[in-house]
């Protein structure tokens, strides 16, 4: 009997569990995936599919596209240290790419690696961003290159787009040399992280994409294996060493670095933990926590490993990967990917690591509420002394997180839907294991 007892009190905990289980998520609302995010690929205003016809070497279409970067009806836009050229009015109310046609590029004087298989630093680099979403797609079998008449603006639709290394060029000389013919129109150089907030998303999108392959290729100039020169290929979206004849060991890929990037819940889900680094330690602004996955690591774990070396709070099994964004103006200049997750602790007692963290602390939803509110203020961020608080602007993954959170009611345990369904689920549990029993005995 003591065996049998013990048998049907475990059966019944596992009913419990279940319809506990059931009784809370009928009380929750799902989370459901975050919205297109800043910097995605969706947003840009151009087809990059035509770059998958550049990933073989020996495609022999390869040639034939590189060709359009010295087609007269192509675009390009301009890159120099980290910054890219804009064209801005209105006293900078108006800010849009610096779109140069190809005789733009001819007066610069440019030479490219990827046109003379040569890797030195005289010259430049060049990548191949795409073409309009509104072009004709290019038909193989007739003369390059194809260009359509746009009648409503009545001019050329340009095919295809890129960006141009110019650094060799003096930043001022680069100006003055491409400034728009046009008094009310300034062309300047500007970090991509300030164009956020002033230039259209489709444009930001590009941007990054530019940026962040340009960052890649003067970081890496090198073989990883050999240690001897390389130079650029596939228009401008892998390196190559010439001197390398297996085709499988002398090609470099660009660089992603993945990042998880967690809103951490308080175990009955009515507040969240937000922390500021040590390097920000005097700003205004908090965020969601966040560190770089390491090898072999699932996401989930990650979240786990980071949130307790960064806060000391323990976070259990449930972590939910919610949504991503690129981030091409990473640490190092390097391009990260970050993934958005929500994760539910099982503590509440923070002890941060001082050595990387200035504060860490939870907040309610009404706190929490009045940060996002002000994170759409025209010059939110400041010196947490004279500023209030903050949370991310809408151009961050973590600005969603936060605002998901503190937008969805349900998520907290002490939602009485919540607590009327639990004690339900317990009562019917109690009377499937008395039933059983009495059926026993």
């Amino acid at each position: 009997k003591k065996d049998f007892l013990r048998n049907m009190v475990h059966r019944a905990r596992k009913i419990m569990s279940k319809m506990s289980l059931f009784a809370g998520n009928a009380g929750q609302k799902r989370w459901h995936r975050l919205e297109r995010q800043c910097w995605s690929a969706s947003h840009s205003s151009l087809d990059r599919s035509i770059i998958g016809k550049l990933a073989d070497n020996q495609n022999p279409e390869a040639n034939y596209l590189l060709q359009a970067i010295q087609d007269s009806k192509s675009l390009f836009m301009f890159y120099h240290n980290g910054k890219i050229l804009v064209d801005t009015s209105n006293n900078g109310l108006n800010t849009s790419i610096a779109w140069r046609p190809h005789q733009a590029v001819q007066q610069l004087n440019l030479r490219f690696h990827e046109l003379e298989n040569d890797s030195s630093p005289e010259y430049s680099t060049f990548v191949l961003l795409g073409k309009n979403r509104s072009s004709k797609t290019v038909n193989e079998k007739k003369d390059y290159p194809i260009t359509v008449e746009n009648e409503n603006e009545n001019k050329l639709n340009y095919e295809f787009h890129f960006a141009v290394d110019a650094s060799v060029i003096n930043e001022n000389d680069l100006c003055a040399q491409l400034q728009k013919g046009k008094n009310d129109i300034v062309t300047e150089l500007i970090s991509p992280r300030s164009l956020l907030g002033k230039m259209n998303l489709a444009d930001v999108t590009v941007v990054g994409q530019a940026v962040s392959r340009m960052n890649w290729h003067n970081e890496v100039r090198f073989c990883r294996r050999t240690g001897r020169p390389i130079y650029p290929s596939g228009a401008g979206h892998r390196k190559i060493d010439p001197l390398e004849t297996n085709r499988r060991l002398n090609t470099t890929y660009p660089r992603t670095d993945p990042v998880a990037i967690m809103l951490v819940t308080s175990a009955d889900g009515s507040k969240c933990l937000l922390g500021r680094t040590k390097r920000r330690h005097k700003s205004n602004m908090y965020s969601c926590l966040a560190g770089f996955i390491e090898q072999s690591e699932s996401v989930e774990d990650a979240v786990r490993r980071e949130t307790f070396e960064e806060s000391g709070i323990v976070v259990g099994d449930d972590v939910q990967i919610v949504g991503s964004q690129p981030w091409p103006i990473g640490a190092a200049g390097h391009t990260e990917l970050m993934l958005g997750c929500i994760a539910r602790a099982e503590t509440d007692v923070i002890n941060f690591d001082e050595d990387e963290m200035s504060d860490v602390r939870w907040f309610n939803r009404d706190e929490v509420r009045e940060m996002l509110q002000r994170s759409f203020d025209a010059n939110p961020l400041g010196d947490a002394s004279e500023n209030p608080l903050v949370v991310p602007p809408p151009y961050a993954i973590a600005h969603h997180l936060i605002k998901s959170w503190a937008e969805n009611n349900h998520m907290s345990s002490n939602n009485p839907a919540t607590k009327i369904l639990s004690l339900v689920a317990s009562a019917v549990a109690g009377a499937l294991l008395a039933v059983l029993v009495q059926s026993r005995l």
